[in-house]
């Protein structure tokens, strides 16, 4: 089993990057931070260096001598195919095609997506061991911060079931201020891209840049097809109804997410367990986030999964 699937991923990963966002973000990133490191205000000059996730900063360590090709995430697959097999949890490899996509690039949507399934399958195997849980769930958070849920869900699960001493959330909560600590260096707020707690002084970036991304991140959740000064005079059910309603894929997308979504909160009522609502509340929460900021589908795309 292992050698077969190690096969397939290691053909796959072979393949020539096809992802727009690799000579985009992901390369211009790595190559930075191997050249210059982590720079006081790069986001002055690039917005999008100032988010360098941590990921980027993992994989330039390696992409010098030992993986210059920037194939990790194929390495990465290969070692969740191991835990699957070892842990006999088999329903997991349907989610092995969905992870070959990423598989040629060096993407932060492949590890948060396989690390948040390995917590997610402790916590259902009801893992008493709430300090690596916790610090782990932090740990996705700071590759990608959309994934707000996992940490909610590694605390309300070592507070309400394992209720575990607050010493054990310790060294998640120093995983978060390294986080911190590294946007406000880079990008002079504590959360990337969001202008909230300025601690700075004159690294920060332009106002007006900042509003211009929010702008931009406003009209991308409709798909650049209305234009910002259109959305601002939507009603709350013309938001929701362009948004279900948009031409193309992304509208298929985004019912299918309300429809699952709503299908887990039926689902978590009738069944009325303790972790399977905890993990329902975490969802609801980071869904409630996203739409509030840019509802586009790559932001939930975990909640599919």
């Amino acid at each position: 089993m292992i050698g077969s699937v190690t096969l397939i991923v290691l053909f796959c990963g072979s393949f020539y990057p096809y992802i727009l966002d690799h000579f985009g973000y992901y390369v211009p990133t790595i190559k930075w931070l191997r050249e210059f490191g982590l720079v006081r205000g790069i986001s002055n000059l690039d917005l999008t260096l100032g988010q360098m996730s941590v990921w980027h900063i993992f994989q330039a360590g390696f992409s010098s001598f030992s993986d210059p090709y920037l194939r990790i995430n194929t390495i990465l697959l290969i070692v969740y195919t191991i835990y699957i097999v070892e842990h006999k949890s088999w329903i997991q490899l349907c989610f092995i095609p969905v992870l070959l996509l990423f598989s040629q690039s060096p993407s932060p949507d492949m590890p948060v997506i396989v690390f948040s399934l390995i917590i997610l399958c402790e916590v259902l195997r009801k893992n008493r061991n709430t300090l690596f849980l916790f610090a782990f769930s932090v740990f996705v958070f700071v590759i990608k911060p959309t994934m707000i849920w996992l940490p909610l869900l590694g605390f309300l699960y070592s507070a309400f079931i394992v209720k575990s001493k607050f010493a054990n959330l310790i060294p998640g909560f120093l995983i978060a201020l390294l986080f911190f600590i590294k946007n406000i260096w880079t990008f002079g707020y504590p959360v990337f891209p969001i202008a909230f707690w300025d601690l700075t002084g004159n690294w920060k970036p332009n106002p007006e840049v900042l509003k211009l991304s929010s702008e931009l991140a406003i009209q991308k959740t409709y798909d650049m097809q209305y234009s910002y000064e259109e959305i601002q005079q939507f009603s709350i059910v013309d938001y929701i109804k362009n948004w279900l309603l948009l031409e193309g894929i992304k509208s298929k997308i985004n019912i299918l997410f309300t429809f699952s979504l709503i299908g887990f909160v039926i689902f978590t009522c009738i069944k009325r367990n303790k972790i399977t609502s905890l993990i329902c509340l975490s969802v609801l929460a980071k869904s409630i986030l996203v739409l509030l900021f840019s509802a586009q589908y790559r932001f939930f795309i975990d909640v599919f999964l």
